[in-house]
Protein backbone atom coordinates (compact mmCIF):
# COMPACT_ATOMS: atom_id res chain seq x y z
CA UNK A 1 0.00 0.00 0.00
CA UNK A 2 1.34 3.57 -0.83
CA UNK A 3 1.55 5.72 2.23
CA UNK A 4 1.55 9.32 3.08
CA UNK A 5 5.33 9.60 3.65
CA UNK A 6 5.27 8.75 -0.02
CA UNK A 7 3.15 11.28 -1.52
CA UNK A 8 4.66 14.29 0.55
CA UNK A 9 8.13 13.48 -0.19
CA UNK A 10 6.88 13.20 -4.17
CA UNK A 11 5.24 16.97 -3.54
CA UNK A 12 8.38 18.33 -1.66
CA UNK A 13 11.04 17.17 -4.21
CA UNK A 14 8.64 18.24 -7.36
CA UNK A 15 7.52 21.36 -5.70
CA UNK A 16 8.16 23.40 -8.48
CA UNK A 17 6.03 21.45 -10.87
CA UNK A 18 3.15 21.29 -8.26
CA UNK A 19 3.38 25.26 -7.70
CA UNK A 20 3.03 25.80 -11.23
CA UNK A 21 -0.06 23.50 -11.55
CA UNK A 22 -1.85 25.23 -8.87
CA UNK A 23 -0.89 28.76 -10.62
CA UNK A 24 -1.71 27.28 -13.74
CA UNK A 25 -5.64 25.38 -12.85
CA UNK A 26 -5.93 29.01 -10.50
CA UNK A 27 -5.93 31.26 -13.65
CA UNK A 28 -7.81 28.74 -15.84
CA UNK A 29 -10.89 27.85 -13.16
CA UNK A 30 -11.16 32.49 -13.29
CA UNK A 31 -11.09 32.21 -17.07
CA UNK A 32 -13.82 29.30 -17.31
CA UNK A 33 -15.83 31.31 -14.48
CA UNK A 34 -15.64 34.22 -16.57
CA UNK A 35 -16.98 32.69 -19.88
CA UNK A 36 -19.94 30.51 -18.13
CA UNK A 37 -20.66 33.60 -16.42
CA UNK A 38 -20.65 35.39 -19.72
CA UNK A 39 -22.58 32.47 -21.33
CA UNK A 40 -25.51 33.02 -18.38
CA UNK A 41 -26.01 36.30 -18.41
CA UNK A 42 -25.67 36.08 -22.79
CA UNK A 43 -28.66 33.72 -22.94
CA UNK A 44 -30.62 34.93 -19.27
CA UNK A 45 -33.15 36.85 -21.53
CA UNK A 46 -33.91 34.17 -24.25
CA UNK A 47 -34.02 31.46 -21.29
CA UNK A 48 -36.67 33.77 -19.41
CA UNK A 49 -38.55 35.24 -22.09
CA UNK A 50 -39.06 31.17 -23.67
CA UNK A 51 -39.82 29.96 -20.20
CA UNK A 52 -42.57 31.93 -19.68
CA UNK A 53 -44.09 31.08 -23.20
CA UNK A 54 -43.70 35.20 -23.96
CA UNK A 55 -42.68 33.27 -27.75
CA UNK A 56 -45.75 32.41 -29.16
CA UNK A 57 -46.98 35.89 -28.06
CA UNK A 58 -47.10 38.93 -30.59
CA UNK A 59 -45.75 42.56 -28.85
CA UNK A 60 -47.05 45.72 -30.06
CA UNK A 61 -46.18 48.89 -29.19
CA UNK A 62 -48.32 51.60 -29.79
CA UNK A 63 -48.34 55.45 -30.01
CA UNK A 64 -48.88 57.02 -26.03
CA UNK A 65 -51.87 59.57 -25.97
CA UNK A 66 -52.03 62.44 -24.00
CA UNK A 67 -52.87 60.75 -21.22
CA UNK A 68 -50.67 58.00 -19.61
CA UNK A 69 -53.89 56.79 -17.53
CA UNK A 70 -55.96 55.98 -19.78
CA UNK A 71 -56.34 52.68 -21.08
CA UNK A 72 -54.63 52.16 -24.47
CA UNK A 73 -57.44 53.07 -27.40
CA UNK A 74 -56.24 50.45 -30.01
CA UNK A 75 -56.94 47.55 -27.04
CA UNK A 76 -60.22 47.04 -28.53
CA UNK A 77 -59.84 46.83 -31.94
CA UNK A 78 -57.16 44.22 -31.39
CA UNK A 79 -59.74 42.27 -29.30
CA UNK A 80 -62.37 41.95 -32.26
CA UNK A 81 -59.47 40.34 -34.48
CA UNK A 82 -60.25 36.63 -34.68
CA UNK A 83 -57.86 34.61 -33.35
CA UNK A 84 -56.88 37.28 -30.46
CA UNK A 85 -57.45 35.37 -26.78
CA UNK A 86 -55.97 38.26 -24.79
CA UNK A 87 -54.53 41.61 -24.94
CA UNK A 88 -52.95 42.41 -21.76
CA UNK A 89 -51.28 45.74 -20.53
CA UNK A 90 -48.31 47.19 -18.59
CA UNK A 91 -48.15 49.85 -16.52
CA UNK A 92 -45.96 51.52 -13.94
CA UNK A 93 -46.91 52.89 -10.34
CA UNK A 94 -44.32 54.13 -7.98
CA UNK A 95 -44.68 53.85 -4.16
CA UNK A 96 -42.72 55.61 -0.93
CA UNK A 97 -42.69 54.72 2.26
CA UNK A 98 -44.69 56.45 4.64
CA UNK A 99 -41.99 58.10 6.83
CA UNK A 100 -39.91 58.68 3.71
CA UNK A 101 -36.29 58.23 2.30
CA UNK A 102 -37.38 54.75 0.51
CA UNK A 103 -38.76 53.97 -2.56
CA UNK A 104 -39.41 52.18 -5.89
CA UNK A 105 -41.31 51.93 -8.38
CA UNK A 106 -43.32 48.93 -9.51
CA UNK A 107 -44.74 47.33 -12.68
CA UNK A 108 -47.86 45.60 -13.03
CA UNK A 109 -49.44 43.55 -15.77
CA UNK A 110 -52.80 42.02 -16.98
CA UNK A 111 -50.93 39.54 -19.34
CA UNK A 112 -51.40 35.67 -17.93
CA UNK A 113 -48.06 35.21 -19.86
CA UNK A 114 -46.28 38.27 -18.46
CA UNK A 115 -46.94 37.16 -15.15
CA UNK A 116 -45.17 33.50 -15.84
CA UNK A 117 -41.64 35.19 -15.94
CA UNK A 118 -39.65 34.12 -13.67
CA UNK A 119 -36.75 36.00 -13.29
CA UNK A 120 -33.75 34.08 -10.64
CA UNK A 121 -34.03 35.01 -7.00
CA UNK A 122 -31.35 35.55 -4.24
CA UNK A 123 -33.66 34.99 -1.27
CA UNK A 124 -37.70 34.54 -0.93
CA UNK A 125 -40.20 32.99 -3.71
CA UNK A 126 -42.98 33.67 -5.96
CA UNK A 127 -45.69 34.91 -4.55
CA UNK A 128 -49.19 33.71 -6.58
CA UNK A 129 -50.72 35.82 -9.56
CA UNK A 130 -54.19 36.55 -7.20
CA UNK A 131 -51.98 37.63 -4.41
CA UNK A 132 -51.77 41.38 -4.76
CA UNK A 133 -49.54 43.68 -2.93
CA UNK A 134 -46.66 40.91 -2.62
CA UNK A 135 -43.69 42.84 -4.35
CA UNK A 136 -40.57 41.38 -5.80
CA UNK A 137 -37.75 44.21 -5.64
CA UNK A 138 -33.89 44.51 -7.20
CA UNK A 139 -31.28 43.31 -5.13
CA UNK A 140 -30.08 46.95 -4.16
CA UNK A 141 -33.53 46.54 -0.99
CA UNK A 142 -31.83 43.77 0.45
CA UNK A 143 -30.68 46.54 2.64
CA UNK A 144 -33.45 47.65 3.56
CA UNK A 145 -36.24 44.84 4.29
CA UNK A 146 -35.99 41.61 4.73
CA UNK A 147 -38.70 38.73 3.00
CA UNK A 148 -41.77 38.53 4.85
CA UNK A 149 -41.54 42.67 5.72
CA UNK A 150 -44.64 44.61 5.53
CA UNK A 151 -44.24 47.79 4.80
CA UNK A 152 -47.20 50.90 4.46
CA UNK A 153 -46.07 53.33 1.39
CA UNK A 154 -47.74 56.21 -0.45
CA UNK A 155 -49.02 54.99 -4.24
CA UNK A 156 -48.33 57.69 -7.39
CA UNK A 157 -49.23 57.74 -10.43
CA UNK A 158 -49.75 60.48 -12.86
CA UNK A 159 -53.16 61.57 -11.77
CA UNK A 160 -52.29 62.21 -8.10
CA UNK A 161 -48.51 63.29 -8.76
CA UNK A 162 -49.96 66.88 -7.84
CA UNK A 163 -52.08 66.84 -5.20
CA UNK A 164 -51.88 66.29 -1.70
CA UNK A 165 -53.83 63.22 -0.61
CA UNK A 166 -52.10 59.78 -1.94
CA UNK A 167 -54.01 56.58 -1.35
CA UNK A 168 -51.82 54.25 0.78
CA UNK A 169 -50.75 50.56 0.59
CA UNK A 170 -49.53 47.58 2.73
CA UNK A 171 -47.21 45.83 0.69
CA UNK A 172 -45.26 42.74 1.71
CA UNK A 173 -41.23 41.64 0.44
CA UNK A 174 -41.96 38.29 -1.52
CA UNK A 175 -38.29 38.14 -2.27
CA UNK A 176 -35.30 39.57 -4.22
CA UNK A 177 -33.82 39.07 -7.65
CA UNK A 178 -30.45 37.80 -8.18
CA UNK A 179 -30.14 40.66 -11.14
CA UNK A 180 -30.72 43.84 -11.53
CA UNK A 181 -31.39 42.98 -15.23
CA UNK A 182 -35.33 42.62 -15.76
CA UNK A 183 -37.75 43.84 -18.52
CA UNK A 184 -38.20 47.53 -18.60
CA UNK A 185 -40.20 47.71 -22.11
CA UNK A 186 -38.55 51.06 -22.55
CA UNK A 187 -36.99 50.52 -26.30
CA UNK A 188 -38.89 49.97 -29.25
CA UNK A 189 -37.56 49.49 -32.77
CA UNK A 190 -38.61 47.89 -36.48
CA UNK A 191 -35.56 45.36 -35.74
CA UNK A 192 -36.85 43.94 -32.05
CA UNK A 193 -35.41 41.75 -30.43
CA UNK A 194 -35.55 39.93 -27.59
CA UNK A 195 -32.39 41.80 -25.34
CA UNK A 196 -34.23 45.45 -26.32
CA UNK A 197 -36.54 44.34 -23.54
CA UNK A 198 -34.75 43.90 -20.74
CA UNK A 199 -32.79 46.81 -19.21
CA UNK A 200 -30.45 47.48 -15.28
CA UNK A 201 -33.46 48.46 -13.59
CA UNK A 202 -32.33 49.23 -9.90
CA UNK A 203 -35.16 50.78 -8.43
CA UNK A 204 -37.60 48.58 -10.30
CA UNK A 205 -39.43 45.51 -8.88
CA UNK A 206 -42.92 43.80 -9.52
CA UNK A 207 -46.31 42.62 -8.19
CA UNK A 208 -49.37 40.49 -9.46
CA UNK A 209 -51.67 44.15 -8.28
CA UNK A 210 -52.04 46.29 -5.59
CA UNK A 211 -54.80 47.03 -3.57
CA UNK A 212 -55.07 50.61 -1.11
CA UNK A 213 -55.81 49.86 2.58
CA UNK A 214 -59.65 50.97 1.75
CA UNK A 215 -59.38 47.46 -0.61
CA UNK A 216 -59.79 49.74 -3.74
CA UNK A 217 -57.36 48.26 -6.27
CA UNK A 218 -55.04 50.72 -7.93
CA UNK A 219 -54.37 51.46 -11.31
CA UNK A 220 -50.41 52.51 -12.86
CA UNK A 221 -49.70 54.45 -15.40
CA UNK A 222 -50.19 52.97 -18.42
CA UNK A 223 -47.06 52.34 -20.45
CA UNK A 224 -46.74 51.34 -24.65
CA UNK A 225 -46.22 47.95 -25.18
CA UNK A 226 -49.29 45.38 -25.52
CA UNK A 227 -48.72 41.56 -25.18
CA UNK A 228 -51.16 39.71 -27.61
CA UNK A 229 -51.92 36.69 -26.56
CA UNK A 230 -53.24 33.91 -29.52
CA UNK A 231 -55.81 31.30 -29.70
CA UNK A 232 -53.93 28.06 -29.79
CA UNK A 233 -53.15 26.67 -32.59
CA UNK A 234 -53.80 29.96 -34.79
CA UNK A 235 -51.33 30.91 -37.42
CA UNK A 236 -48.79 33.88 -35.99
CA UNK A 237 -47.63 35.17 -38.96
CA UNK A 238 -51.58 35.33 -40.30
CA UNK A 239 -52.39 37.16 -36.72
CA UNK A 240 -49.75 39.48 -37.39
CA UNK A 241 -50.61 41.24 -40.53
CA UNK A 242 -54.53 41.43 -39.56
CA UNK A 243 -53.21 43.07 -36.16
CA UNK A 244 -50.74 45.63 -38.20
CA UNK A 245 -54.28 46.63 -40.79
CA UNK A 246 -55.81 48.39 -37.79
CA UNK A 247 -52.91 49.17 -35.82
CA UNK A 248 -50.98 52.83 -36.19
CA UNK A 249 -47.52 51.62 -35.88
CA UNK A 250 -47.66 48.79 -38.26
CA UNK A 251 -43.55 48.62 -37.61
CA UNK A 252 -44.16 47.58 -34.28
CA UNK A 253 -45.69 44.08 -34.28
CA UNK A 254 -43.41 41.80 -33.42
CA UNK A 255 -43.87 37.71 -32.76
CA UNK A 256 -42.10 36.41 -29.99
CA UNK A 257 -39.88 33.47 -31.81
CA UNK A 258 -38.72 36.40 -34.05
CA UNK A 259 -37.79 38.39 -31.58
CA UNK A 260 -36.09 35.07 -29.99
CA UNK A 261 -34.12 34.69 -33.64
CA UNK A 262 -33.65 38.75 -34.19
CA UNK A 263 -32.01 38.56 -30.72
CA UNK A 264 -29.36 35.58 -32.08
CA UNK A 265 -28.74 37.31 -35.17
CA UNK A 266 -27.94 40.51 -33.60
CA UNK A 267 -25.04 38.81 -31.33
CA UNK A 268 -23.81 36.62 -33.71
CA UNK A 269 -20.25 38.21 -33.61
CA UNK A 270 -20.07 37.85 -29.89
CA UNK A 271 -21.50 34.23 -29.83
CA UNK A 272 -18.66 33.86 -32.48
CA UNK A 273 -16.27 35.37 -29.84
CA UNK A 274 -17.03 33.07 -27.07
CA UNK A 275 -16.81 29.97 -29.15
CA UNK A 276 -12.89 31.04 -30.05
CA UNK A 277 -11.95 32.23 -26.12
CA UNK A 278 -13.43 28.96 -25.54
CA UNK A 279 -11.68 26.57 -27.75
CA UNK A 280 -8.32 28.53 -27.03
CA UNK A 281 -8.90 27.85 -23.56
CA UNK A 282 -9.48 24.38 -23.76
CA UNK A 283 -6.27 23.58 -26.25
CA UNK A 284 -4.19 26.09 -23.94
CA UNK A 285 -4.83 23.86 -21.09
CA UNK A 286 -5.18 20.29 -22.41
CA UNK A 287 -1.50 20.99 -24.13
CA UNK A 288 -0.39 21.81 -20.68
CA UNK A 289 -1.12 19.10 -19.08
CA UNK A 290 -0.12 16.73 -22.01
CA UNK A 291 3.53 18.16 -21.52
CA UNK A 292 3.52 18.42 -18.11
CA UNK A 293 2.44 14.37 -16.93
CA UNK A 294 4.93 13.11 -19.92
CA UNK A 295 7.72 14.94 -18.45
CA UNK A 296 6.73 13.62 -14.73
CA UNK A 297 6.31 10.31 -16.33
CA UNK A 298 9.79 10.03 -18.04
CA UNK A 299 11.86 12.24 -15.53
CA UNK A 300 10.19 9.46 -12.57
CA UNK A 301 10.91 6.22 -14.83
CA UNK A 302 13.93 5.09 -12.87
CA UNK A 303 12.45 6.49 -8.83
CA UNK A 304 9.47 4.71 -9.88
CA UNK A 305 10.75 1.36 -10.48
CA UNK A 306 12.89 1.37 -7.59
CA UNK A 307 10.18 2.03 -5.72
CA UNK A 308 8.63 -1.01 -7.09
CA UNK A 309 11.63 -3.68 -6.82
CA UNK A 310 11.12 -2.63 -3.17
CA UNK A 311 7.79 -4.21 -2.89
CA UNK A 312 5.47 -0.96 -3.95
CA UNK A 313 2.99 -2.32 -6.65
CA UNK A 314 3.32 -0.68 -9.99
CA UNK A 315 0.12 0.85 -9.83
CA UNK A 316 0.82 2.79 -6.50
CA UNK A 317 4.34 3.87 -8.22
CA UNK A 318 2.46 5.33 -11.10
CA UNK A 319 -0.29 7.18 -8.42
CA UNK A 320 2.98 8.74 -7.13
CA UNK A 321 3.10 10.61 -10.36
CA UNK A 322 -1.07 11.46 -9.98
CA UNK A 323 -1.76 12.19 -6.84
CA UNK A 324 0.32 15.57 -6.23
CA UNK A 325 -1.31 16.59 -9.80
CA UNK A 326 -4.99 15.41 -8.07
CA UNK A 327 -4.01 17.85 -5.13
CA UNK A 328 -2.43 20.96 -7.03
CA UNK A 329 -6.05 21.11 -9.03
CA UNK A 330 -8.17 20.88 -6.56
CA UNK A 331 -6.32 23.90 -4.84
CA UNK A 332 -5.81 25.70 -7.63
CA UNK A 333 -9.51 25.26 -8.69
CA UNK A 334 -10.92 26.24 -5.14
CA UNK A 335 -8.24 29.17 -4.70
CA UNK A 336 -9.57 30.47 -8.36
CA UNK A 337 -13.51 30.49 -7.41
CA UNK A 338 -12.48 31.83 -4.23
CA UNK A 339 -10.74 34.45 -5.95
CA UNK A 340 -13.38 34.98 -8.56
CA UNK A 341 -16.09 35.62 -6.27
CA UNK A 342 -14.03 37.81 -4.65
CA UNK A 343 -13.48 39.87 -7.59
CA UNK A 344 -16.81 40.21 -8.67
CA UNK A 345 -17.65 42.27 -5.10
CA UNK A 346 -18.98 39.44 -2.94
CA UNK A 347 -19.07 40.80 0.46
CA UNK A 348 -19.41 38.44 3.36
CA UNK A 349 -23.15 40.10 4.06
CA UNK A 350 -24.01 39.03 0.23
CA UNK A 351 -25.57 36.16 -1.01
CA UNK A 352 -23.28 33.84 -2.67
CA UNK A 353 -25.85 32.90 -5.59
CA UNK A 354 -25.92 36.58 -6.90
CA UNK A 355 -21.96 36.47 -7.71
CA UNK A 356 -22.11 32.25 -9.20
CA UNK A 357 -24.85 30.08 -9.72
CA UNK A 358 -24.64 26.20 -8.39
CA UNK A 359 -24.71 25.71 -12.59
CA UNK A 360 -21.32 27.51 -12.58
CA UNK A 361 -19.58 25.32 -10.21
CA UNK A 362 -20.68 22.31 -11.42
CA UNK A 363 -19.81 23.06 -15.19
CA UNK A 364 -16.33 24.55 -14.61
CA UNK A 365 -15.58 21.48 -12.39
CA UNK A 366 -16.42 19.07 -14.92
CA UNK A 367 -14.90 20.55 -17.86
CA UNK A 368 -11.70 21.02 -15.64
CA UNK A 369 -11.62 17.71 -14.79
CA UNK A 370 -12.20 16.47 -18.44
CA UNK A 371 -8.93 18.56 -19.13
CA UNK A 372 -7.19 17.12 -16.13
CA UNK A 373 -8.30 13.32 -16.96
CA UNK A 374 -7.74 14.18 -20.79
CA UNK A 375 -3.96 15.61 -20.53
CA UNK A 376 -2.95 12.63 -17.94
CA UNK A 377 -5.29 9.35 -18.34
CA UNK A 378 -3.24 8.68 -21.72
CA UNK A 379 0.18 8.25 -20.06
CA UNK A 380 -1.45 6.98 -16.77
CA UNK A 381 -2.76 4.19 -18.77
CA UNK A 382 0.52 3.75 -20.67
CA UNK A 383 2.73 3.60 -17.37
CA UNK A 384 0.55 0.90 -16.27
CA UNK A 385 0.61 -1.35 -19.38
CA UNK A 386 4.52 -0.92 -19.06
CA UNK A 387 6.70 -3.71 -17.80
CA UNK A 388 8.64 -2.24 -14.18
CA UNK A 389 11.48 -4.54 -15.22
CA UNK A 390 11.80 -3.20 -18.59
CA UNK A 391 11.87 0.24 -17.63
CA UNK A 392 14.30 -0.04 -14.47
CA UNK A 393 16.78 -1.82 -17.42
CA UNK A 394 16.56 0.95 -19.79
CA UNK A 395 17.64 3.33 -17.26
Amino acid sequence: MMSNTLIFRQIRKNWVEVIILIVFVYFITGSVLGITREIDAFTRSTRIFQKAGLENDLFYSYRMSASISAMPSEISEIQMIPGVSNVGTISYSTLEVTEGGIWFRLILSDSPELNKVRYPLSDGKYPSPDEPNHVLLPPHYQQYFDVGDTIEMFFYNYENLFTDEYPTVRVTVSGFFQHDKTMSFNVTTPDMDVGHLFEVLPYTGWAYGLVDTTGKTLQGDYHQYLIITPESDEDLLQLKKDISDVVQSKDFVHIGRDMVSQYWKNHDDQLRSLFISGLSLFLLAFSFLLAGTYLSVILSRKELAVYHLSGLPWKSCVNLIMIPKLIAFLFGYSSGVFRYVLQSGFIFRDTLSRYLNRSDIFISFGLLIFLLVAGTFPFYLSALRQSPLDVYRKD
